[in-house]
Protein backbone atom coordinates (compact mmCIF):
# COMPACT_ATOMS: atom_id res chain seq x y z
CA UNK A 1 0.00 0.00 0.00
CA UNK A 2 1.98 3.43 -1.08
CA UNK A 3 2.42 6.03 1.64
CA UNK A 4 -0.31 9.18 1.76
CA UNK A 5 1.08 12.53 1.85
CA UNK A 6 -1.35 15.07 4.32
CA UNK A 7 -0.79 18.63 4.45
CA UNK A 8 -0.17 19.19 8.09
CA UNK A 9 -3.90 20.96 8.52
CA UNK A 10 -5.28 17.85 7.11
CA UNK A 11 -2.76 15.47 9.27
CA UNK A 12 -3.77 17.66 12.07
CA UNK A 13 -8.02 17.14 10.98
CA UNK A 14 -7.51 13.43 10.25
CA UNK A 15 -5.92 12.88 13.55
CA UNK A 16 -8.74 14.65 15.79
CA UNK A 17 -10.98 12.49 13.23
CA UNK A 18 -9.18 9.48 14.94
CA UNK A 19 -9.46 10.36 18.21
CA UNK A 20 -13.56 11.28 17.71
CA UNK A 21 -14.40 8.47 15.20
CA UNK A 22 -12.34 5.19 16.20
CA UNK A 23 -13.84 2.96 13.30
CA UNK A 24 -12.18 5.44 10.60
CA UNK A 25 -8.84 4.94 12.33
CA UNK A 26 -7.60 2.54 9.42
CA UNK A 27 -8.19 5.60 7.25
CA UNK A 28 -6.76 8.15 9.93
CA UNK A 29 -3.81 6.62 11.67
CA UNK A 30 -1.57 7.25 8.60
CA UNK A 31 -2.10 11.01 9.13
CA UNK A 32 -0.94 10.72 13.04
CA UNK A 33 1.48 8.54 11.91
CA UNK A 34 3.01 11.78 9.88
CA UNK A 35 2.68 13.76 12.79
CA UNK A 36 4.82 11.65 14.72
CA UNK A 37 7.75 11.47 12.54
CA UNK A 38 7.74 15.65 11.69
CA UNK A 39 10.75 17.31 12.72
CA UNK A 40 11.33 17.12 16.86
CA UNK A 41 10.90 21.31 17.05
CA UNK A 42 7.38 21.22 14.72
CA UNK A 43 6.25 17.84 16.51
CA UNK A 44 7.09 19.62 20.10
CA UNK A 45 5.28 23.44 19.46
CA UNK A 46 2.50 21.21 17.89
CA UNK A 47 2.24 19.05 21.10
CA UNK A 48 2.54 22.12 23.34
CA UNK A 49 0.03 23.84 21.44
CA UNK A 50 -2.70 21.17 21.38
CA UNK A 51 -1.69 20.57 24.88
CA UNK A 52 -3.53 23.51 26.48
CA UNK A 53 -6.07 23.72 23.89
CA UNK A 54 -9.44 23.51 25.64
CA UNK A 55 -10.81 20.88 22.94
CA UNK A 56 -10.18 17.06 24.90
CA UNK A 57 -9.90 15.33 21.80
CA UNK A 58 -6.92 17.99 20.56
CA UNK A 59 -5.51 17.21 23.97
CA UNK A 60 -5.67 13.35 22.81
CA UNK A 61 -4.14 14.15 19.52
CA UNK A 62 -1.13 15.70 21.76
CA UNK A 63 -0.88 12.34 23.39
CA UNK A 64 -0.66 10.05 21.13
CA UNK A 65 1.76 12.29 19.18
CA UNK A 66 4.14 12.20 22.41
CA UNK A 67 5.56 8.85 21.34
CA UNK A 68 7.29 10.22 18.66
CA UNK A 69 9.11 13.14 20.55
CA UNK A 70 13.25 11.68 21.00
CA UNK A 71 12.31 10.69 24.54
CA UNK A 72 9.32 8.88 23.51
CA UNK A 73 7.51 11.56 25.17
CA UNK A 74 7.22 9.99 28.56
CA UNK A 75 7.19 13.81 30.39
CA UNK A 76 4.36 14.47 28.43
CA UNK A 77 2.90 11.53 29.23
CA UNK A 78 3.31 11.63 33.12
CA UNK A 79 2.09 15.42 33.26
CA UNK A 80 -1.50 13.88 31.75
CA UNK A 81 -1.49 10.91 34.23
CA UNK A 82 -1.09 13.73 37.10
CA UNK A 83 -2.60 16.49 35.49
CA UNK A 84 -6.13 15.57 32.79
CA UNK A 85 -9.32 15.00 34.07
CA UNK A 86 -11.16 13.99 30.90
CA UNK A 87 -11.88 10.22 30.47
CA UNK A 88 -11.16 10.38 26.40
CA UNK A 89 -8.00 12.19 27.09
CA UNK A 90 -6.69 9.64 29.61
CA UNK A 91 -8.21 6.73 27.27
CA UNK A 92 -5.18 8.37 24.65
CA UNK A 93 -2.60 8.73 26.92
CA UNK A 94 -2.95 4.89 28.05
CA UNK A 95 -2.71 4.27 24.38
CA UNK A 96 0.05 6.25 24.32
CA UNK A 97 2.11 4.82 27.13
CA UNK A 98 1.16 1.12 25.92
CA UNK A 99 4.29 2.44 22.89
CA UNK A 100 6.72 2.79 25.63
CA UNK A 101 8.66 0.35 27.38
CA UNK A 102 9.96 0.28 30.74
CA UNK A 103 8.40 0.44 33.95
CA UNK A 104 8.03 4.23 34.01
CA UNK A 105 5.09 3.05 31.89
CA UNK A 106 3.31 0.50 33.25
CA UNK A 107 3.68 2.61 36.66
CA UNK A 108 2.12 5.42 35.14
CA UNK A 109 -1.37 2.82 33.80
CA UNK A 110 -1.22 1.51 37.30
CA UNK A 111 -2.00 5.00 38.47
CA UNK A 112 -4.69 5.35 35.79
CA UNK A 113 -6.04 1.91 36.89
CA UNK A 114 -7.89 3.82 39.31
CA UNK A 115 -10.05 5.81 37.53
CA UNK A 116 -13.46 6.05 38.13
CA UNK A 117 -14.57 6.30 34.29
CA UNK A 118 -14.28 2.22 32.96
CA UNK A 119 -13.52 3.25 29.45
CA UNK A 120 -10.42 4.75 30.80
CA UNK A 121 -10.06 1.21 33.15
CA UNK A 122 -10.12 -0.71 29.98
CA UNK A 123 -7.60 1.16 28.16
CA UNK A 124 -5.25 0.63 31.18
CA UNK A 125 -5.98 -3.13 30.58
CA UNK A 126 -5.35 -2.92 26.56
CA UNK A 127 -2.28 -0.72 26.98
CA UNK A 128 -0.76 -3.39 30.06
CA UNK A 129 -1.42 -6.34 27.48
CA UNK A 130 2.53 -8.09 27.31
CA UNK A 131 4.13 -5.79 29.29
CA UNK A 132 5.68 -8.17 32.00
CA UNK A 133 7.20 -6.44 34.75
CA UNK A 134 5.78 -6.47 38.67
CA UNK A 135 3.32 -3.58 38.42
CA UNK A 136 1.53 -4.76 35.41
CA UNK A 137 0.95 -7.87 36.97
CA UNK A 138 -0.09 -6.50 40.26
CA UNK A 139 -2.60 -3.93 38.35
CA UNK A 140 -4.30 -6.84 36.10
CA UNK A 141 -4.81 -8.84 39.44
CA UNK A 142 -6.76 -5.48 40.15
CA UNK A 143 -8.62 -5.36 37.37
CA UNK A 144 -9.40 -8.94 36.12
CA UNK A 145 -12.06 -8.33 39.31
CA UNK A 146 -13.20 -4.90 38.14
CA UNK A 147 -17.03 -4.68 38.47
CA UNK A 148 -16.80 -3.72 34.85
CA UNK A 149 -17.24 -6.21 32.99
CA UNK A 150 -15.11 -5.34 29.75
CA UNK A 151 -12.53 -4.18 32.19
CA UNK A 152 -12.40 -7.78 33.77
CA UNK A 153 -12.21 -9.42 30.39
CA UNK A 154 -9.66 -7.29 29.20
CA UNK A 155 -7.44 -7.84 32.11
CA UNK A 156 -8.40 -11.57 31.95
CA UNK A 157 -6.65 -11.78 28.10
CA UNK A 158 -4.20 -10.09 29.02
CA UNK A 159 -3.31 -12.15 32.12
CA UNK A 160 -3.42 -15.38 30.36
CA UNK A 161 -1.60 -14.62 27.31
CA UNK A 162 1.51 -12.53 28.63
CA UNK A 163 2.29 -13.89 32.14
CA UNK A 164 3.46 -17.52 32.71
CA UNK A 165 1.66 -19.72 34.96
CA UNK A 166 1.72 -18.74 38.99
CA UNK A 167 -0.67 -18.79 41.78
CA UNK A 168 -1.45 -15.12 41.67
CA UNK A 169 -2.19 -15.42 38.19
CA UNK A 170 -3.97 -18.60 38.23
CA UNK A 171 -5.91 -17.82 41.03
CA UNK A 172 -6.84 -15.18 39.53
CA UNK A 173 -8.44 -16.38 36.60
CA UNK A 174 -9.98 -18.90 38.02
CA UNK A 175 -12.22 -16.21 40.09
CA UNK A 176 -12.89 -14.65 36.43
CA UNK A 177 -13.70 -17.58 35.00
CA UNK A 178 -16.59 -17.85 37.92
CA UNK A 179 -18.65 -14.92 36.64
CA UNK A 180 -17.52 -15.00 32.97
CA UNK A 181 -19.96 -16.57 30.44
CA UNK A 182 -19.37 -20.08 30.16
CA UNK A 183 -19.53 -20.66 26.38
CA UNK A 184 -17.90 -17.33 25.50
CA UNK A 185 -14.45 -18.37 23.04
CA UNK A 186 -12.65 -16.01 25.93
CA UNK A 187 -13.43 -18.18 28.13
CA UNK A 188 -12.51 -21.06 26.82
CA UNK A 189 -8.89 -19.86 25.84
CA UNK A 190 -8.71 -19.01 29.53
CA UNK A 191 -9.93 -22.11 30.54
CA UNK A 192 -7.18 -23.56 28.25
CA UNK A 193 -4.18 -21.35 29.54
CA UNK A 194 -4.98 -22.97 33.16
CA UNK A 195 -5.67 -26.51 31.76
CA UNK A 196 -2.37 -26.63 29.77
CA UNK A 197 0.36 -24.86 31.69
CA UNK A 198 2.66 -26.09 29.72
CA UNK A 199 1.56 -24.90 26.16
CA UNK A 200 3.81 -22.07 26.33
CA UNK A 201 7.46 -22.80 27.69
CA UNK A 202 9.07 -20.57 29.72
CA UNK A 203 12.21 -20.32 27.93
CA UNK A 204 12.97 -20.46 24.04
CA UNK A 205 14.01 -24.04 22.71
CA UNK A 206 17.61 -24.86 22.31
CA UNK A 207 19.85 -23.36 19.46
CA UNK A 208 21.03 -26.14 18.01
CA UNK A 209 20.88 -26.18 14.64
CA UNK A 210 19.14 -29.72 13.40
CA UNK A 211 17.80 -30.80 9.78
CA UNK A 212 14.47 -32.10 10.09
CA UNK A 213 13.42 -35.13 8.22
CA UNK A 214 11.26 -34.67 5.31
CA UNK A 215 8.98 -37.85 4.92
CA UNK A 216 5.48 -38.22 5.64
CA UNK A 217 5.72 -38.61 9.65
CA UNK A 218 4.24 -35.75 11.84
CA UNK A 219 6.54 -34.38 14.43
CA UNK A 220 5.38 -34.95 17.55
CA UNK A 221 5.97 -31.15 18.45
CA UNK A 222 6.45 -28.31 16.09
CA UNK A 223 7.22 -24.88 16.18
CA UNK A 224 5.35 -22.22 14.42
CA UNK A 225 6.86 -18.66 13.42
CA UNK A 226 4.44 -15.98 12.89
CA UNK A 227 6.47 -13.20 11.82
CA UNK A 228 4.75 -9.72 11.09
CA UNK A 229 5.41 -6.56 9.84
CA UNK A 230 3.32 -3.06 9.63
CA UNK A 231 5.28 -0.18 8.82
CA UNK A 232 4.48 3.23 9.67
CA UNK A 233 4.48 4.52 6.32
CA UNK A 234 1.68 1.68 5.22
CA UNK A 235 -1.82 1.22 5.72
CA UNK A 236 -2.56 -0.10 9.27
CA UNK A 237 -3.59 -3.80 9.74
CA UNK A 238 -4.64 -5.44 12.96
CA UNK A 239 -1.98 -8.05 13.18
CA UNK A 240 -2.42 -8.35 16.67
CA UNK A 241 -6.00 -9.16 15.95
CA UNK A 242 -4.70 -11.84 13.75
CA UNK A 243 -2.57 -13.21 15.68
CA UNK A 244 -4.49 -13.22 18.61
CA UNK A 245 -7.53 -15.50 16.00
CA UNK A 246 -4.51 -18.01 15.15
CA UNK A 247 -3.99 -18.45 19.10
CA UNK A 248 -7.02 -19.56 19.46
CA UNK A 249 -7.94 -21.77 16.72
CA UNK A 250 -4.82 -23.54 18.01
CA UNK A 251 -6.29 -23.61 21.69
CA UNK A 252 -8.86 -25.21 21.38
CA UNK A 253 -7.69 -28.10 19.48
CA UNK A 254 -6.38 -31.09 21.02
CA UNK A 255 -2.63 -29.84 19.52
CA UNK A 256 -2.95 -26.76 21.92
CA UNK A 257 0.46 -28.59 23.70
CA UNK A 258 2.58 -29.71 21.27
CA UNK A 259 2.21 -26.75 18.85
CA UNK A 260 4.87 -23.90 20.22
CA UNK A 261 3.59 -20.42 18.95
CA UNK A 262 6.72 -17.96 18.62
CA UNK A 263 5.71 -14.21 17.52
CA UNK A 264 8.31 -11.82 16.04
CA UNK A 265 6.63 -8.16 15.46
CA UNK A 266 7.81 -4.93 13.30
CA UNK A 267 10.04 -7.58 11.10
CA UNK A 268 13.70 -6.06 9.55
CA UNK A 269 14.70 -8.12 6.51
CA UNK A 270 17.69 -9.71 8.62
CA UNK A 271 15.73 -10.30 11.65
CA UNK A 272 13.85 -13.65 9.59
CA UNK A 273 17.48 -14.74 9.40
CA UNK A 274 17.39 -14.50 13.03
CA UNK A 275 14.62 -15.34 13.96
CA UNK A 276 14.53 -18.87 11.63
CA UNK A 277 17.90 -19.73 13.42
CA UNK A 278 16.50 -19.24 16.88
CA UNK A 279 12.96 -21.30 16.50
CA UNK A 280 13.81 -23.89 14.08
CA UNK A 281 9.85 -23.64 12.99
CA UNK A 282 8.08 -26.20 11.04
CA UNK A 283 5.54 -23.53 9.38
CA UNK A 284 6.54 -19.87 8.89
CA UNK A 285 3.84 -17.56 9.26
CA UNK A 286 4.37 -13.68 7.92
CA UNK A 287 1.33 -11.29 8.11
CA UNK A 288 2.09 -7.67 6.55
CA UNK A 289 1.79 -5.72 3.36
CA UNK A 290 2.72 -7.41 -0.01
CA UNK A 291 3.26 -5.05 -3.04
CA UNK A 292 1.47 -5.65 -6.39
CA UNK A 293 5.38 -6.86 -7.85
CA UNK A 294 5.71 -9.49 -5.63
CA UNK A 295 7.46 -8.18 -2.82
CA UNK A 296 7.32 -8.69 0.91
CA UNK A 297 6.88 -5.20 2.88
CA UNK A 298 9.37 -5.50 6.03
CA UNK A 299 10.42 -2.31 8.36
CA UNK A 300 13.68 -0.65 7.93
CA UNK A 301 15.81 1.23 11.04
CA UNK A 302 13.25 4.53 10.99
CA UNK A 303 10.33 2.39 11.21
CA UNK A 304 8.95 2.69 7.47
CA UNK A 305 8.32 0.07 4.65
CA UNK A 306 11.41 -1.80 3.01
CA UNK A 307 10.57 -4.14 0.13
CA UNK A 308 12.19 -7.37 -0.19
CA UNK A 309 11.96 -9.62 -3.53
CA UNK A 310 11.15 -12.92 -3.76
CA UNK A 311 15.36 -13.91 -4.66
CA UNK A 312 15.85 -12.52 -1.24
CA UNK A 313 13.26 -14.33 0.74
CA UNK A 314 13.94 -17.82 -1.54
CA UNK A 315 17.45 -17.15 0.00
CA UNK A 316 16.70 -17.04 3.45
CA UNK A 317 15.03 -20.22 3.47
CA UNK A 318 17.96 -21.74 1.57
CA UNK A 319 19.79 -21.20 4.10
CA UNK A 320 17.99 -21.08 7.31
CA UNK A 321 14.86 -22.71 6.42
CA UNK A 322 16.06 -26.46 6.87
CA UNK A 323 13.23 -26.81 9.22
CA UNK A 324 10.68 -25.16 7.67
CA UNK A 325 8.32 -27.78 5.61
CA UNK A 326 5.27 -25.06 5.34
CA UNK A 327 4.98 -21.05 4.64
CA UNK A 328 1.92 -19.23 4.85
CA UNK A 329 2.51 -15.52 3.14
CA UNK A 330 -1.42 -13.70 4.73
CA UNK A 331 -0.27 -10.97 2.33
CA UNK A 332 -1.78 -9.24 -0.87
CA UNK A 333 -0.13 -10.21 -4.37
CA UNK A 334 2.41 -13.14 -3.26
CA UNK A 335 0.65 -16.25 -4.25
CA UNK A 336 3.31 -15.95 -7.21
CA UNK A 337 5.88 -15.43 -4.37
CA UNK A 338 4.49 -18.96 -2.75
CA UNK A 339 4.47 -20.57 -6.07
CA UNK A 340 8.51 -19.88 -5.96
CA UNK A 341 9.14 -21.09 -2.61
CA UNK A 342 8.52 -24.32 -3.14
CA UNK A 343 11.85 -24.97 -4.40
CA UNK A 344 12.72 -24.85 -0.47
CA UNK A 345 9.43 -25.59 0.97
CA UNK A 346 7.02 -28.75 0.89
CA UNK A 347 4.08 -25.96 0.59
CA UNK A 348 3.51 -22.43 0.30
CA UNK A 349 0.39 -20.78 0.48
CA UNK A 350 -0.17 -16.97 -0.68
CA UNK A 351 -2.28 -14.65 -2.41
CA UNK A 352 -3.24 -13.74 -5.53
CA UNK A 353 -5.18 -9.91 -5.05
CA UNK A 354 -5.33 -8.16 -2.15
CA UNK A 355 -7.03 -9.14 0.69
CA UNK A 356 -8.74 -7.76 3.54
CA UNK A 357 -7.81 -7.56 7.12
CA UNK A 358 -10.56 -9.95 8.36
CA UNK A 359 -10.88 -12.78 5.74
CA UNK A 360 -7.04 -12.55 6.65
CA UNK A 361 -8.01 -13.23 10.27
CA UNK A 362 -10.86 -16.03 9.50
CA UNK A 363 -8.65 -17.56 7.35
CA UNK A 364 -5.69 -17.98 9.54
CA UNK A 365 -7.88 -19.17 12.24
CA UNK A 366 -9.59 -21.86 10.46
CA UNK A 367 -5.94 -23.30 8.33
CA UNK A 368 -4.50 -23.40 12.15
CA UNK A 369 -7.16 -24.50 13.75
CA UNK A 370 -7.78 -27.57 11.32
CA UNK A 371 -3.49 -28.19 11.35
CA UNK A 372 -4.16 -28.97 15.67
CA UNK A 373 -6.82 -31.54 14.80
CA UNK A 374 -4.45 -33.50 12.76
CA UNK A 375 -5.65 -32.42 9.35
CA UNK A 376 -2.99 -32.61 6.54
CA UNK A 377 -1.70 -28.72 4.95
CA UNK A 378 -4.16 -29.70 1.99
CA UNK A 379 -7.30 -30.06 3.86
CA UNK A 380 -6.89 -27.47 6.45
CA UNK A 381 -6.14 -25.38 3.33
CA UNK A 382 -9.62 -26.12 2.46
CA UNK A 383 -11.12 -26.15 4.99
CA UNK A 384 -9.78 -22.35 5.80
CA UNK A 385 -11.05 -21.33 2.19
CA UNK A 386 -14.66 -22.99 3.75
CA UNK A 387 -14.68 -20.83 6.76
CA UNK A 388 -14.53 -17.38 4.60
CA UNK A 389 -17.26 -18.68 2.61
CA UNK A 390 -19.39 -19.72 5.27
CA UNK A 391 -18.32 -16.11 6.74
CA UNK A 392 -19.62 -14.11 3.24
CA UNK A 393 -16.62 -13.04 1.96
CA UNK A 394 -16.33 -13.05 -1.61
CA UNK A 395 -12.72 -13.23 -1.37
CA UNK A 396 -12.72 -17.41 -0.74
CA UNK A 397 -10.64 -17.79 -4.19
CA UNK A 398 -7.92 -15.19 -3.24
CA UNK A 399 -5.66 -17.93 -1.17
CA UNK A 400 -3.60 -20.16 -3.39
CA UNK A 401 -1.49 -23.64 -2.57
CA UNK A 402 1.14 -24.39 -4.15
CA UNK A 403 3.23 -27.88 -3.48
CA UNK A 404 6.94 -28.83 -4.47
CA UNK A 405 6.89 -31.37 -7.08
CA UNK A 406 6.47 -34.96 -5.48
CA UNK A 407 4.77 -33.32 -2.65
CA UNK A 408 1.20 -34.12 -1.95
CA UNK A 409 -0.19 -31.42 0.33
CA UNK A 410 -3.11 -34.02 1.42
CA UNK A 411 -0.53 -36.32 2.77
CA UNK A 412 1.66 -33.82 4.32
CA UNK A 413 0.35 -33.90 8.20
CA UNK A 414 2.38 -31.97 10.82
CA UNK A 415 0.33 -32.83 13.67
CA UNK A 416 0.55 -36.26 14.91
CA UNK A 417 -3.38 -35.91 16.29
CA UNK A 418 -2.13 -39.46 18.24
CA UNK A 419 0.06 -37.54 19.83
CA UNK A 420 -2.10 -34.33 20.97
CA UNK A 421 -4.47 -36.26 22.66
CA UNK A 422 -2.20 -38.90 24.21
CA UNK A 423 -2.53 -39.38 27.96
CA UNK A 424 -0.21 -36.68 29.75
CA UNK A 425 -0.37 -37.60 33.71
CA UNK A 426 1.67 -34.78 35.17
CA UNK A 427 -0.63 -32.63 33.48
CA UNK A 428 -4.37 -34.21 34.27
CA UNK A 429 -2.62 -34.59 38.01
CA UNK A 430 -2.20 -30.10 36.98
CA UNK A 431 -5.84 -30.13 36.27
CA UNK A 432 -7.21 -32.09 38.73
CA UNK A 433 -5.32 -29.88 41.26
CA UNK A 434 -6.57 -26.61 40.07
CA UNK A 435 -9.89 -27.57 39.93
CA UNK A 436 -9.64 -28.67 43.71
CA UNK A 437 -8.44 -25.35 44.36
CA UNK A 438 -11.44 -23.57 42.20
CA UNK A 439 -13.77 -25.61 44.10
CA UNK A 440 -12.48 -25.17 47.35
CA UNK A 441 -12.66 -21.37 46.87
CA UNK A 442 -16.72 -21.68 45.94
CA UNK A 443 -17.40 -23.51 49.75
CA UNK A 444 -14.52 -21.50 51.29
CA UNK A 445 -17.87 -19.45 52.15
CA UNK A 446 -18.83 -22.27 54.15
CA UNK A 447 -16.26 -22.03 56.97
CA UNK A 448 -17.44 -19.68 59.08
CA UNK A 449 -20.35 -19.00 61.12
CA UNK A 450 -21.24 -15.92 61.02
CA UNK A 451 -22.43 -14.30 64.76
CA UNK A 452 -23.43 -10.90 63.45
CA UNK A 453 -21.54 -7.44 64.00
CA UNK A 454 -18.66 -8.76 62.31
CA UNK A 455 -18.28 -11.25 64.65
CA UNK A 456 -17.57 -15.34 63.08
CA UNK A 457 -16.67 -18.41 64.29
CA UNK A 458 -14.29 -20.89 62.27
CA UNK A 459 -15.84 -24.37 61.59
CA UNK A 460 -12.92 -27.67 62.38
CA UNK A 461 -14.05 -31.19 62.34
CA UNK A 462 -13.27 -34.16 65.09
CA UNK A 463 -10.15 -36.76 64.89
CA UNK A 464 -12.87 -39.03 63.91
CA UNK A 465 -13.75 -37.32 60.97
CA UNK A 466 -10.63 -37.29 60.02
CA UNK A 467 -9.46 -40.77 60.76
CA UNK A 468 -12.51 -42.21 58.69
CA UNK A 469 -11.94 -40.19 55.75
CA UNK A 470 -8.25 -41.56 55.34
CA UNK A 471 -9.20 -44.93 56.24
CA UNK A 472 -12.84 -45.67 54.72
CA UNK A 473 -15.89 -44.07 53.01
CA UNK A 474 -16.84 -40.90 54.44
CA UNK A 475 -21.23 -39.91 53.69
CA UNK A 476 -22.27 -37.07 55.67
CA UNK A 477 -26.36 -36.76 55.62
CA UNK A 478 -27.94 -33.26 57.29
CA UNK A 479 -30.70 -31.15 56.72
CA UNK A 480 -29.67 -28.50 54.63
CA UNK A 481 -27.44 -25.12 56.92
CA UNK A 482 -26.21 -27.81 59.66
CA UNK A 483 -22.62 -27.31 58.19
CA UNK A 484 -22.11 -30.70 55.85
CA UNK A 485 -20.10 -28.02 53.03
CA UNK A 486 -18.20 -26.15 55.94
CA UNK A 487 -17.05 -29.55 56.96
CA UNK A 488 -16.22 -30.87 54.09
CA UNK A 489 -14.23 -28.22 53.42
CA UNK A 490 -12.37 -27.72 56.73
CA UNK A 491 -11.73 -31.27 56.12
CA UNK A 492 -10.08 -31.28 52.80
CA UNK A 493 -8.16 -28.19 53.86
CA UNK A 494 -6.69 -30.07 56.62
CA UNK A 495 -5.79 -32.78 54.41
CA UNK A 496 -4.06 -30.65 51.78
CA UNK A 497 -2.19 -29.19 54.46
CA UNK A 498 -0.79 -32.83 55.81
CA UNK A 499 0.35 -33.20 52.16
CA UNK A 500 -2.24 -35.83 51.18
CA UNK A 501 -3.83 -35.48 47.34
CA UNK A 502 -7.52 -34.26 47.74
CA UNK A 503 -9.83 -34.03 44.82
CA UNK A 504 -12.70 -31.61 45.46
CA UNK A 505 -15.59 -31.45 43.64
CA UNK A 506 -18.44 -28.84 44.66
CA UNK A 507 -21.96 -30.36 42.92
CA UNK A 508 -23.33 -27.09 42.55
CA UNK A 509 -20.31 -26.06 40.09
CA UNK A 510 -20.62 -29.21 37.89
CA UNK A 511 -23.44 -29.80 35.32
CA UNK A 512 -24.03 -32.23 33.06
CA UNK A 513 -25.64 -33.00 29.29
CA UNK A 514 -28.77 -35.17 28.09
CA UNK A 515 -28.60 -36.40 25.43
CA UNK A 516 -31.91 -35.33 23.67
CA UNK A 517 -33.44 -32.46 21.53
CA UNK A 518 -31.50 -28.76 20.84
CA UNK A 519 -34.82 -27.53 21.83
CA UNK A 520 -35.72 -29.26 24.67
Amino acid sequence: MNAQSFTLDEAIAASVRYVLDPPSRSVTRPALEQLRRSDPETLVGLIERMRGSTKPEERAVAALLAPGLPDGGVDVLLTAVEEEKDPGVLVAVAEALRELEGSASSNALTRLAGHSHPDVRRAVAVSLYGKHDSAALSTLLTLVDDQNSDVRDWAAWALADTFEPGPERDVALTRWLNVAPKDSQLAGQVRAALENPQATPATPPSRRRSKQPRGPRPARTITVLVASANPLDTGRLALDEEVRELTAGLRGTPARDIVDLRTAWAMRPVDLLVELNEYQPAVLHFSGHGLADGRLVFVDKAGNAKPVNGAAIASTLATAGDSVRVVVLNACFSSGLADSLTEHVDVAVGMDRPVGDDAARIFARAFYSALGYGHSVGRAFEQARTALILEGFDEHDTPQLAAKDGVDPHELVLVDRASAIGADPGADRQTLLRITEEHLSHLAKHAVLPLGEGLEIGRSVGESLHRRAEGDSLFLVGPPGSGKSGALYRLARDLIDAGRDVVVLAADLLSARVPGDRCS
